[in-house]
């Protein structure tokens, strides 16, 4: 019996889950001060986001700068990092999207 695609993902995302591990598996130890400081960064750019809501003819443009904030948001919530080398390149997308006062 062939099981549609829908369902099939359905029950190898609940064999995953029942085994209780972290998919993916967990990522590289950050540094200290560089997770603080990609922390940092990625409040104060949660912040200007926040700030440019109030601004409509902005709002298409925000999920341009958003995307940003995930990435390095989740990657350090999720512990997904698996190359010190992803830390740089962190830094450098949030360097690039704080707003310049």
């Amino acid at each position: 019996m062939k099981l549609p695609p829908f369902l099939a993902t359905l029950l190898f995302t609940g064999a995953l889950l029942a085994a209780d591990k972290q998919v993916p598996p967990p990522g590289v130890k950050i540094p200290d001060a560089d997770r603080h400081e990609l922390e940092s960064g990625a409040a104060l750019l949660a912040r200007d986001i926040e700030s440019l809501r109030t601004l409509p003819k902005l709002a298409p443009l925000l999920p341009d700068v958003e995307v940003f904030h995930k990435a390095v948001h989740d990657a350090l919530a999720h512990d997904e990092f698996f190359d010190l080398k992803q830390v740089g390149a962190a830094k450098n997308a949030l360097k690039d999207s704080v707003r310049k006062n």
